[in-house]
C-alpha cells in the first residue's frame, strides 16, 4: 500500500470491513470514507463502533476487508507515526506519574515544542498538574486522556465515547473545545464514536446497528412540519408549501401545530422505524 497522504483522497477509507470474535460477527461488511471535518460514528451499545475504532487504529486485524488511514495500512505503525491521536473509552494511565509530567512526556514523544499552558487550561487541568494521576477522580483522569488529543498537530483525532466519565461542566468544555478545533483546523478529521448524540452539528454521520451500516451521509436538516386546517380539512405542509398557500390568499387557513424533526427523530426512524 502506498504511504503518505494524498489530499484528494479521504483521510480514512474502509471497504467491506468485517470483524469477527470466534463465530460472532461484530461488524458485517461495512464500507465508508471519512474526510476533513467532524464525523460521528453513532449506534447503540453493541453495534460494532468500538470494533471499528480498534481496526482503524491498528489494534485489531479485520477478518475481511481493507482499511486505509492517511494512505497507510493502520497495522503499519511506522507509516502513521503520530499523525493520529486517539482517546479510547478505557485508557490505562501511569498512576504514579504527576499530571504535568505525563502531559509533557506526550509532548516530548510527539516533538511538540509549543506552549503548554493553554494545553493545561483546555479542560481545566492547570489546578491538578502537581497531583499524581492516582489521586485524580475518574472524571479528571478522563480529562487527562482527552487533553492529550490536542498536543501536537494530528491529521486525525479519534475519540471513543468521549462523554463517559465526564460531568456536565467537563462535557460542555469538551464540546466547546471540539467546536473551536474544527473551526481552526480545517484540514483535520475528527471522528467521534458514541452512543450519545452530541450537540455539535457534524459534517457527516455513520450510523451502525447490529454490526451493519444503516446510514452514511450528511446529517439531516431540521424538518419543520406545520399542521394547517383549510376548507374544512387538515393537512401537514412544509414551510415552503405554507408560504405558497399564504401568498395565494385564495383560502382562509388556520395553523394549529408545528413539529420540528431533529437528528434524534431521524436516528430513531433509522434504528427503530419510528416516524
Amino acid at each position: 500500500m502506498k504511504k503518505g497522504l494524498n489530499q484528494s483522497k479521504p483521510f480514512i477509507e474502509a471497504t467491506d470491513l468485517t470483524i469477527k470474535y470466534g463465530d460472532f460477527v461484530a461488524v458485517d461488511g461495512v464500507s465508508f470514507s471519512i474526510g476533513r471535518g467532524l464525523t460521528y460514528l453513532l449506534g447503540p451499545n453493541g453495534s460494532g463502533k468500538t470494533s471499528v475504532i480498534k481496526a482503524l487504529t491498528g489494534l485489531l486485524k479485520p477478518f475481511r476487508g481493507e482499511i486505509s488511514v492517511l494512505g497507510c495500512d493502520p497495522l503499519d505503525i511506522s507509516c502513521i507515526n503520530d499523525k493520529i491521536h486517539v482517546a479510547f473509552e478505557e485508557t490505562n494511565l501511569p498512576e504514579h506519574v504527576l499530571v504535568k509530567d505525563y502531559l509533557e512526556s506526550i509532548a516530548y514523544l510527539r516533538s511538540y515544542s509549543g506552549e503548554m499552558n493553554h494545553i493545561y487550561r483546555m479542560l481545566e487541568l492547570d489546578r491538578h498538574l502537581h497531583k499524581r494521576i492516582s489521586e485524580l477522580s475518574k472524571g479528571l483522569k478522563r480529562r487527562v486522556t482527552l487533553t492529550t488529543l490536542f498536543i501536537g498537530e494530528p491529521k486525525i483525532i479519534i475519540i471513543d465515547e468521549p462523554y463517559n466519565g465526564l460531568d456536565l461542566k467537563a462535557s460542555i468544555m469538551l464540546n466547546e473545545l471540539i467546536t473551536d478545533y474544527v473551526r481552526e483546523h480545517s484540514d483535520t478529521a475528527i471522528l467521534i464514536s458514541t452512543h450519545i448524540i452530541p450537540p455539535i452539528r457534524p459534517d457527516k454521520i455513520i450510523l451502525l446497528a447490529n454490526g451493519k451500516k444503516i446510514y452514511d451521509g450528511k446529517p439531516p436538516e431540521e424538518n419543520i412540519k406545520i399542521k394547517v386546517r383549510r376548507d374544512g380539512s387538515t393537512e401537514t405542509v412544509s414551510i415552503t408549501e405554507l408560504n405558497e398557500i399564504l401568498r395565494s390568499m385564495k383560502t382562509d387557513i388556520e395553523i394549529f401545530d408545528v413539529q420540528i424533526g431533529t437528528i434524534y427523530d431521524f436516528i430513531a426512524e433509522k434504528i427503530f422505524g419510528r416516524k
